[in-house]
């Protein structure tokens, strides 16, 4: 979440138009290989976009962290 915000803060400062930011979200425990982490945080950032966008989905949890 404060990735979000810090990013909305910063182009908001710079005059840039308000957006949305979808991030998905996988430990390094649940692959057992960069590729599977990857597969899991690209899931997660898909679901994060089919659900309603600017989400921060973390692979595994149930609910999202709603961003700013």
């Amino acid at each position: 979440q404060r990735v979000q915000r810090a990013l909305a803060d910063t182009l908001r400062a710079d005059g840039i138009p308000t957006f949305t930011a979808s991030i998905g979200v996988a430990a390094s425990v649940n692959g057992s290989t960069f590729d599977d982490v990857l597969t899991l945080a690209d899931g997660s950032l898909l679901h994060a976009k089919d659900t309603g966008r600017n989400r921060i989905i973390v692979s595994g949890r149930d609910e999202p962290i709603v961003g700013p």
